[in-house]
């Protein structure tokens, strides 16, 4: 969330100073407009706005943190900014009003309705700006935590295209693509004669370049059926091995929840 920059800087414009100012004496001799009056509370709820609560630029980068600033994000454009929302609205209304009455009296000079028009103007602008608060930061965050809160798994994440790629790219600095690569090309896959020294080569011999993390007993246990012709055996050993190899995930996916 992000407020314009319009919002930042008080214009002088909308001060009651400098509306006294031009004015002029004919103006002022014409009677009590009430301008002075909503443009003094004017100010006041503009600098009664937090405008630091809108800036996610100053938000640690933490789900707690964020999700605090949200809330008082929220809660500062109810308290202040819908005040201030209101008070514009009411100097448009009193700048119209006396734009009118000062047409219509030809004593009053044209710079003075031309000031009073430019306030209605000014204030305009600002009320505009006040809409125009970004919010897309926040929302994105905060949607993209409820869908997080209802991954289970590292399945789960492999299902949702942007989590996937999220995942994807935390087991490559955890090192450990390898192991969600084996998962997903060794389920409901036999391992037969035909197969088996592809399988060893590509993710059980030591150094290869997709080796997987698995106990020596285990790799062990798999040459010997490789060698053996024990295909039938070989079934409980990859059982175990992949049951090793999703516990390595599960890992994983425990620290990748916890992203930010």
């Amino acid at each position: 969330m992000s407020a314009p920059d319009i919002l930042l800087s008080y214009p002088s414009i909308l001060t009651n100073k400098d509306w006294q100012k031009k004015k002029g004496p004919f103006a002022k001799m014409a009677g009590k407009t009430g301008l002075g009056d909503t443009l003094t509370d004017c100010e006041k709820a503009w600098g009664a706005v937090k405008w630091a609560a809108f800036d996610e630029t100053k938000v640690k980068n933490d789900r707690t943190a964020i999700e605090n600033a949200w809330k008082a994000a929220q809660a500062e454009y109810k308290k202040s900014v819908e005040p201030l929302r209101k008070a514009l609205q009411g100097v448009i209304a009193t700048a119209q009003k006396t734009s009118a009455a000062f047409k219509k009296n030809k004593l009053i000079p044209s710079s003075a309705t031309k000031a009073a028009d430019d306030i209605g103007k000014a204030a305009e602008r600002l009320l505009v700006a006040t809409r125009s608060i970004d919010t897309k930061w926040f929302e994105a965050k905060m949607e993209r935590y409820k869908r997080m809160d209802k991954l289970r798994t590292y399945e789960d994440a492999l299902k949702d295209r942007e989590f996937a790629k999220e995942f994807m790219a935390f087991c490559a600095k955890e090192f450990s693509t390898e192991n969600v690569e084996f998962l997903a090309r060794s389920k409901g896959v036999k391992v037969t004669e035909k197969n088996a020294q592809a399988v060893y080569d590509t993710y059980l011999k030591p150094g290869a370049k997709s080796e997987i993390n698995i106990p020596g007993s285990k790799r062990t246990a798999y040459e010997k059926c490789m060698k053996t012709g024990d295909w039938k055996g070989m079934v409980d050993v990859m059982q175990g091995i992949r049951a090793e190899v999703e516990i390595n995930v599960a890992d994983t996916f425990s620290r990748f929840i916890l992203l930010p």
